[in-house]
This record gives C-alpha cells, sequence and structure tokens, in this order.
C-alpha cells in the first residue's frame, strides 16, 4: 500500500499543475440525515457509501440521487401530516440542505477528477484517498 505524505483536501484550492492524491472527508460536506419517527424513514449516513474502492464521482452520484429522493419523499410526508412538529419542519429543511451540499461535493470531486478519466477511492491509515487514474490502453 502506498503512503501518501502529502495530498490536497478535496474542496480545498488545487495548486497549479497538481498531479497528486486529495484526501476526501465525506463529513466535510455532508452529515447523517437522522428522520424523526414521524417520517418513517431509514437514517442516511453518506460515510457508508464510501466503504469500498471505487470511482468516488459514481458513488457521489448514485448518493446524490438517493438524498434527493430522500428529500422528496421528506416534504410529500411532510405535507401529509395534520399538524408537523418542529422538529420534522427543521427535518425536511435539513435534508434539501444535504441535497444541495451533495451536489458541492459532486462538482469538488469532478474538479479534483481533473482531465483523469476516473477518481478511484482508496482508505489508507483511517483515511480516505481520491486518486486520479486512467485506465491502461492497448498497445
Amino acid at each position: 500500500m502506498v503512503k501518501y505524505s502529502k495530498s490536497v483536501k478535496v474542496g480545498d484550492k488545487i495548486p497549479e499543475d497538481y498531479k497528486g492524491v486529495f484526501e476526501l472527508d465525506v463529513y466535510d460536506f455532508l452529515e447523517t440525515l437522522n428522520p424523526p419517527k414521524e417520517f418513517k424513514l431509514e437514517e442516511i449516513k453518506p460515510c457508508y457509501f464510501f466503504i469500498t474502492s471505487g470511482d468516488a464521482i459514481q458513488k457521489t452520484k448514485f448518493l446524490k440521487d438517493k438524498i434527493w429522493n430522500y428529500a422528496g419523499t421528506a416534504r410529500k410526508r411532510l405535507n401529509q401530516m395534520k399538524s408537523p412538529s418542529n422538529k420534522a419542519k427543521e427535518f425536511e429543511k435539513e435534508c434539501w440542505k444535504q441535497a444541495g451540499a451533495v451536489t458541492k461535493l459532486l462538482n469538488a470531486l469532478e474538479k479534483a477528477r481533473g482531465s483523469a478519466v476516473f477518481l478511484e477511492t482508496e482508505w489508507h491509515d483511517q483515511t480516505l484517498y481520491c486518486i486520479p487514474k486512467n485506465p491502461r490502453t492497448k498497445k
């Protein structure tokens, strides 16, 4: 396993001509969505989408779809409540805030990927790194 001594955090300014790896802390962008019981929805922990290695962009696109659908469902259920609590109203607002935040994460990852084809995730010493990669070309 490679040790990454120098990395730039995803979302930070990328130095010109930077060709290194990026450190991703999902909680710099997103928070866990833990709904009140009246919503009858499951909790969403964004870090769970990055447990295995793979393309960070594809993982984030899947998470984005999930959170946007979740926010829509939360709004629908809030509107069906006869007298929603303040906690329910705040949770629905938080869902839409997280929907915007996941879009910011996706934009930051696409910027980090640059001209590479993939932005591969890899865990090392409790840290998630994103490595811009291009597939091998046939000779």
